[in-house]
């Protein structure tokens, strides 16, 4: 007798999602190309760098062998969908689809109008919070950002930077990275800008 068939299961995803906001995975099973109905779908997630898989969430296909699901991942990893093996369709899976999960980064500036080379101090918030995190201060000059001062935030995710403003007597954009870590992908605040005088 021949051994079953395996289903062809594909898979969709938003590649990049902001920590704490849920990815959309979209996907479908299909067998001699008919979708399959009513199947158990596992998504299964492994982080970056490892081929430790971990069951998230099952869902039913739909009548046309579609199936979606919205969840919140631990980090940066590759998702894949598996179905098991029933009636005359061995285990199947989908391939694995890369998805980044940056930080959030919030940058704010107290005071907006200093004088040339006066100091600064920005306030950033990076979430989710890590101890120890580097953020860069950056301005952009000549339509290049470029690094102004480098620090490091406490367990809650704060830090405040202090700078010099530049020299230049003109309006200046500023923004706030936070470089990758822990399985969070970089993340960029809002541009700000501050005016000297």
């Amino acid at each position: 007798s021949l051994a079953p068939a395996e289903a062809v299961v594909a898979i969709d995803a938003t590649p990049l999602v902001v920590a704490g906001s849920p990815t959309s995975v979209a996907g479908g099973v299909t067998f001699n190309g008919v979708g399959v109905p009513d199947l158990p779908v596992t998504l299964e997630f492994a982080a970056t760098g490892t081929e430790d898989w971990q069951a998230l969430q099952v869902a039913n296909t739909a009548a046309d062998g579609s199936v979606a699901f919205a969840v919140v991942l631990p980090g940066s990893g590759r998702i894949r969908l598996t179905t098991p093996a029933v009636g005359g369709i061995a285990a199947s899976q989908s391939g694995a689809f890369e998805v980044l999960v940056g930080a959030t980064v919030t940058a704010r500036v107290k005071t907006k109008k200093v004088g040339s080379r006066d100091r600064i101090r920005v306030r950033a918030i990076v979430r989710p919070a890590q101890a120890g995190q580097k953020v860069v201060l950056q301005v952009l000059k000549k339509g290049t950002w470029r690094k102004v001062k480098v620090a490091r935030t406490n367990a809650k995710g704060r830090v405040t930077i202090k700078a010099r403003a530049q020299k230049a007597k003109k309006r200046w954009t500023y923004r706030v990275v936070s470089r990758r870590a822990g399985g969070i992908a970089a993340g960029v605040s809002q541009e700000f800008t501050i005016r000297v005088r």
